[in-house]
Parts: structure tokens; C-alpha cells; sequence
């Protein structure tokens, strides 16, 4: 992964972790990407970008991206790249 995806994504971590549904949205347009692929595939600190908001009281953005996961699909998980970000902050 680039460095400049890496920092992106760890923009995103940090914006779920804000609760600022605002920062959160504008993170993610950063890189065209959308609420459900960050909710399916982002690792923040070893944990999946909503159980990270979750864990860090952000319940709106951990909403947000809850309820872009919709109806329940199977997906070959093998196939799905995952991205984890660590981060101190």
C-alpha cells in the first residue's frame, strides 16, 4: 500500500473515531471510495473501523457506517482485501 493511502486511511480511522459524521463523510470522498467498502474492509488498530468507533464512545459514525452494511450477503472474504492501519493518537 502507498504511503498516501496509508495516511488517507488512517484519516478515516481518526475521523470514526472523532464521531464528526461531517469529517468522517469527507474522509472517505478523499478517496473515492464509499461508507460501505470502508465498513466491510478497514482495520483500525485491530479492530474493524466500527467496533474502533464503538471502543472510542463515537456511536454516530460507528452508526453511520452500521447502517450502510444493509441486508446481509455472503462474501468470499478470501477474495476481499482488507487494509489495516495502526496509529498513535
Amino acid at each position: 500500500m502507498s504511503e498516501q493511502m496509508e495516511r488517507s486511511l488512517i484519516s478515516i480511522c481518526k475521523a470514526a473515531k472523532s464521531d464528526k459524521l461531517v469529517r468522517l463523510n469527507y474522509s472517505i470522498s478523499r478517496i473515492n471510495s464509499n461508507h460501505k467498502n470502508i465498513a466491510l474492509n478497514l482495520v483500525c488498530n485491530n479492530q474493524s473501523v466500527i467496533e474502533f468507533a464503538e471502543s472510542h464512545g463515537a456511536y454516530k459514525t460507528a452508526g453511520k457506517l452500521s447502517s450502510k452494511l444493509g441486508a446481509t450477503s455472503i462474501t468470499d472474504i478470501a477474495k476481499a482485501p482488507k487494509y489495516s492501519v495502526n496509529f498513535d493518537g
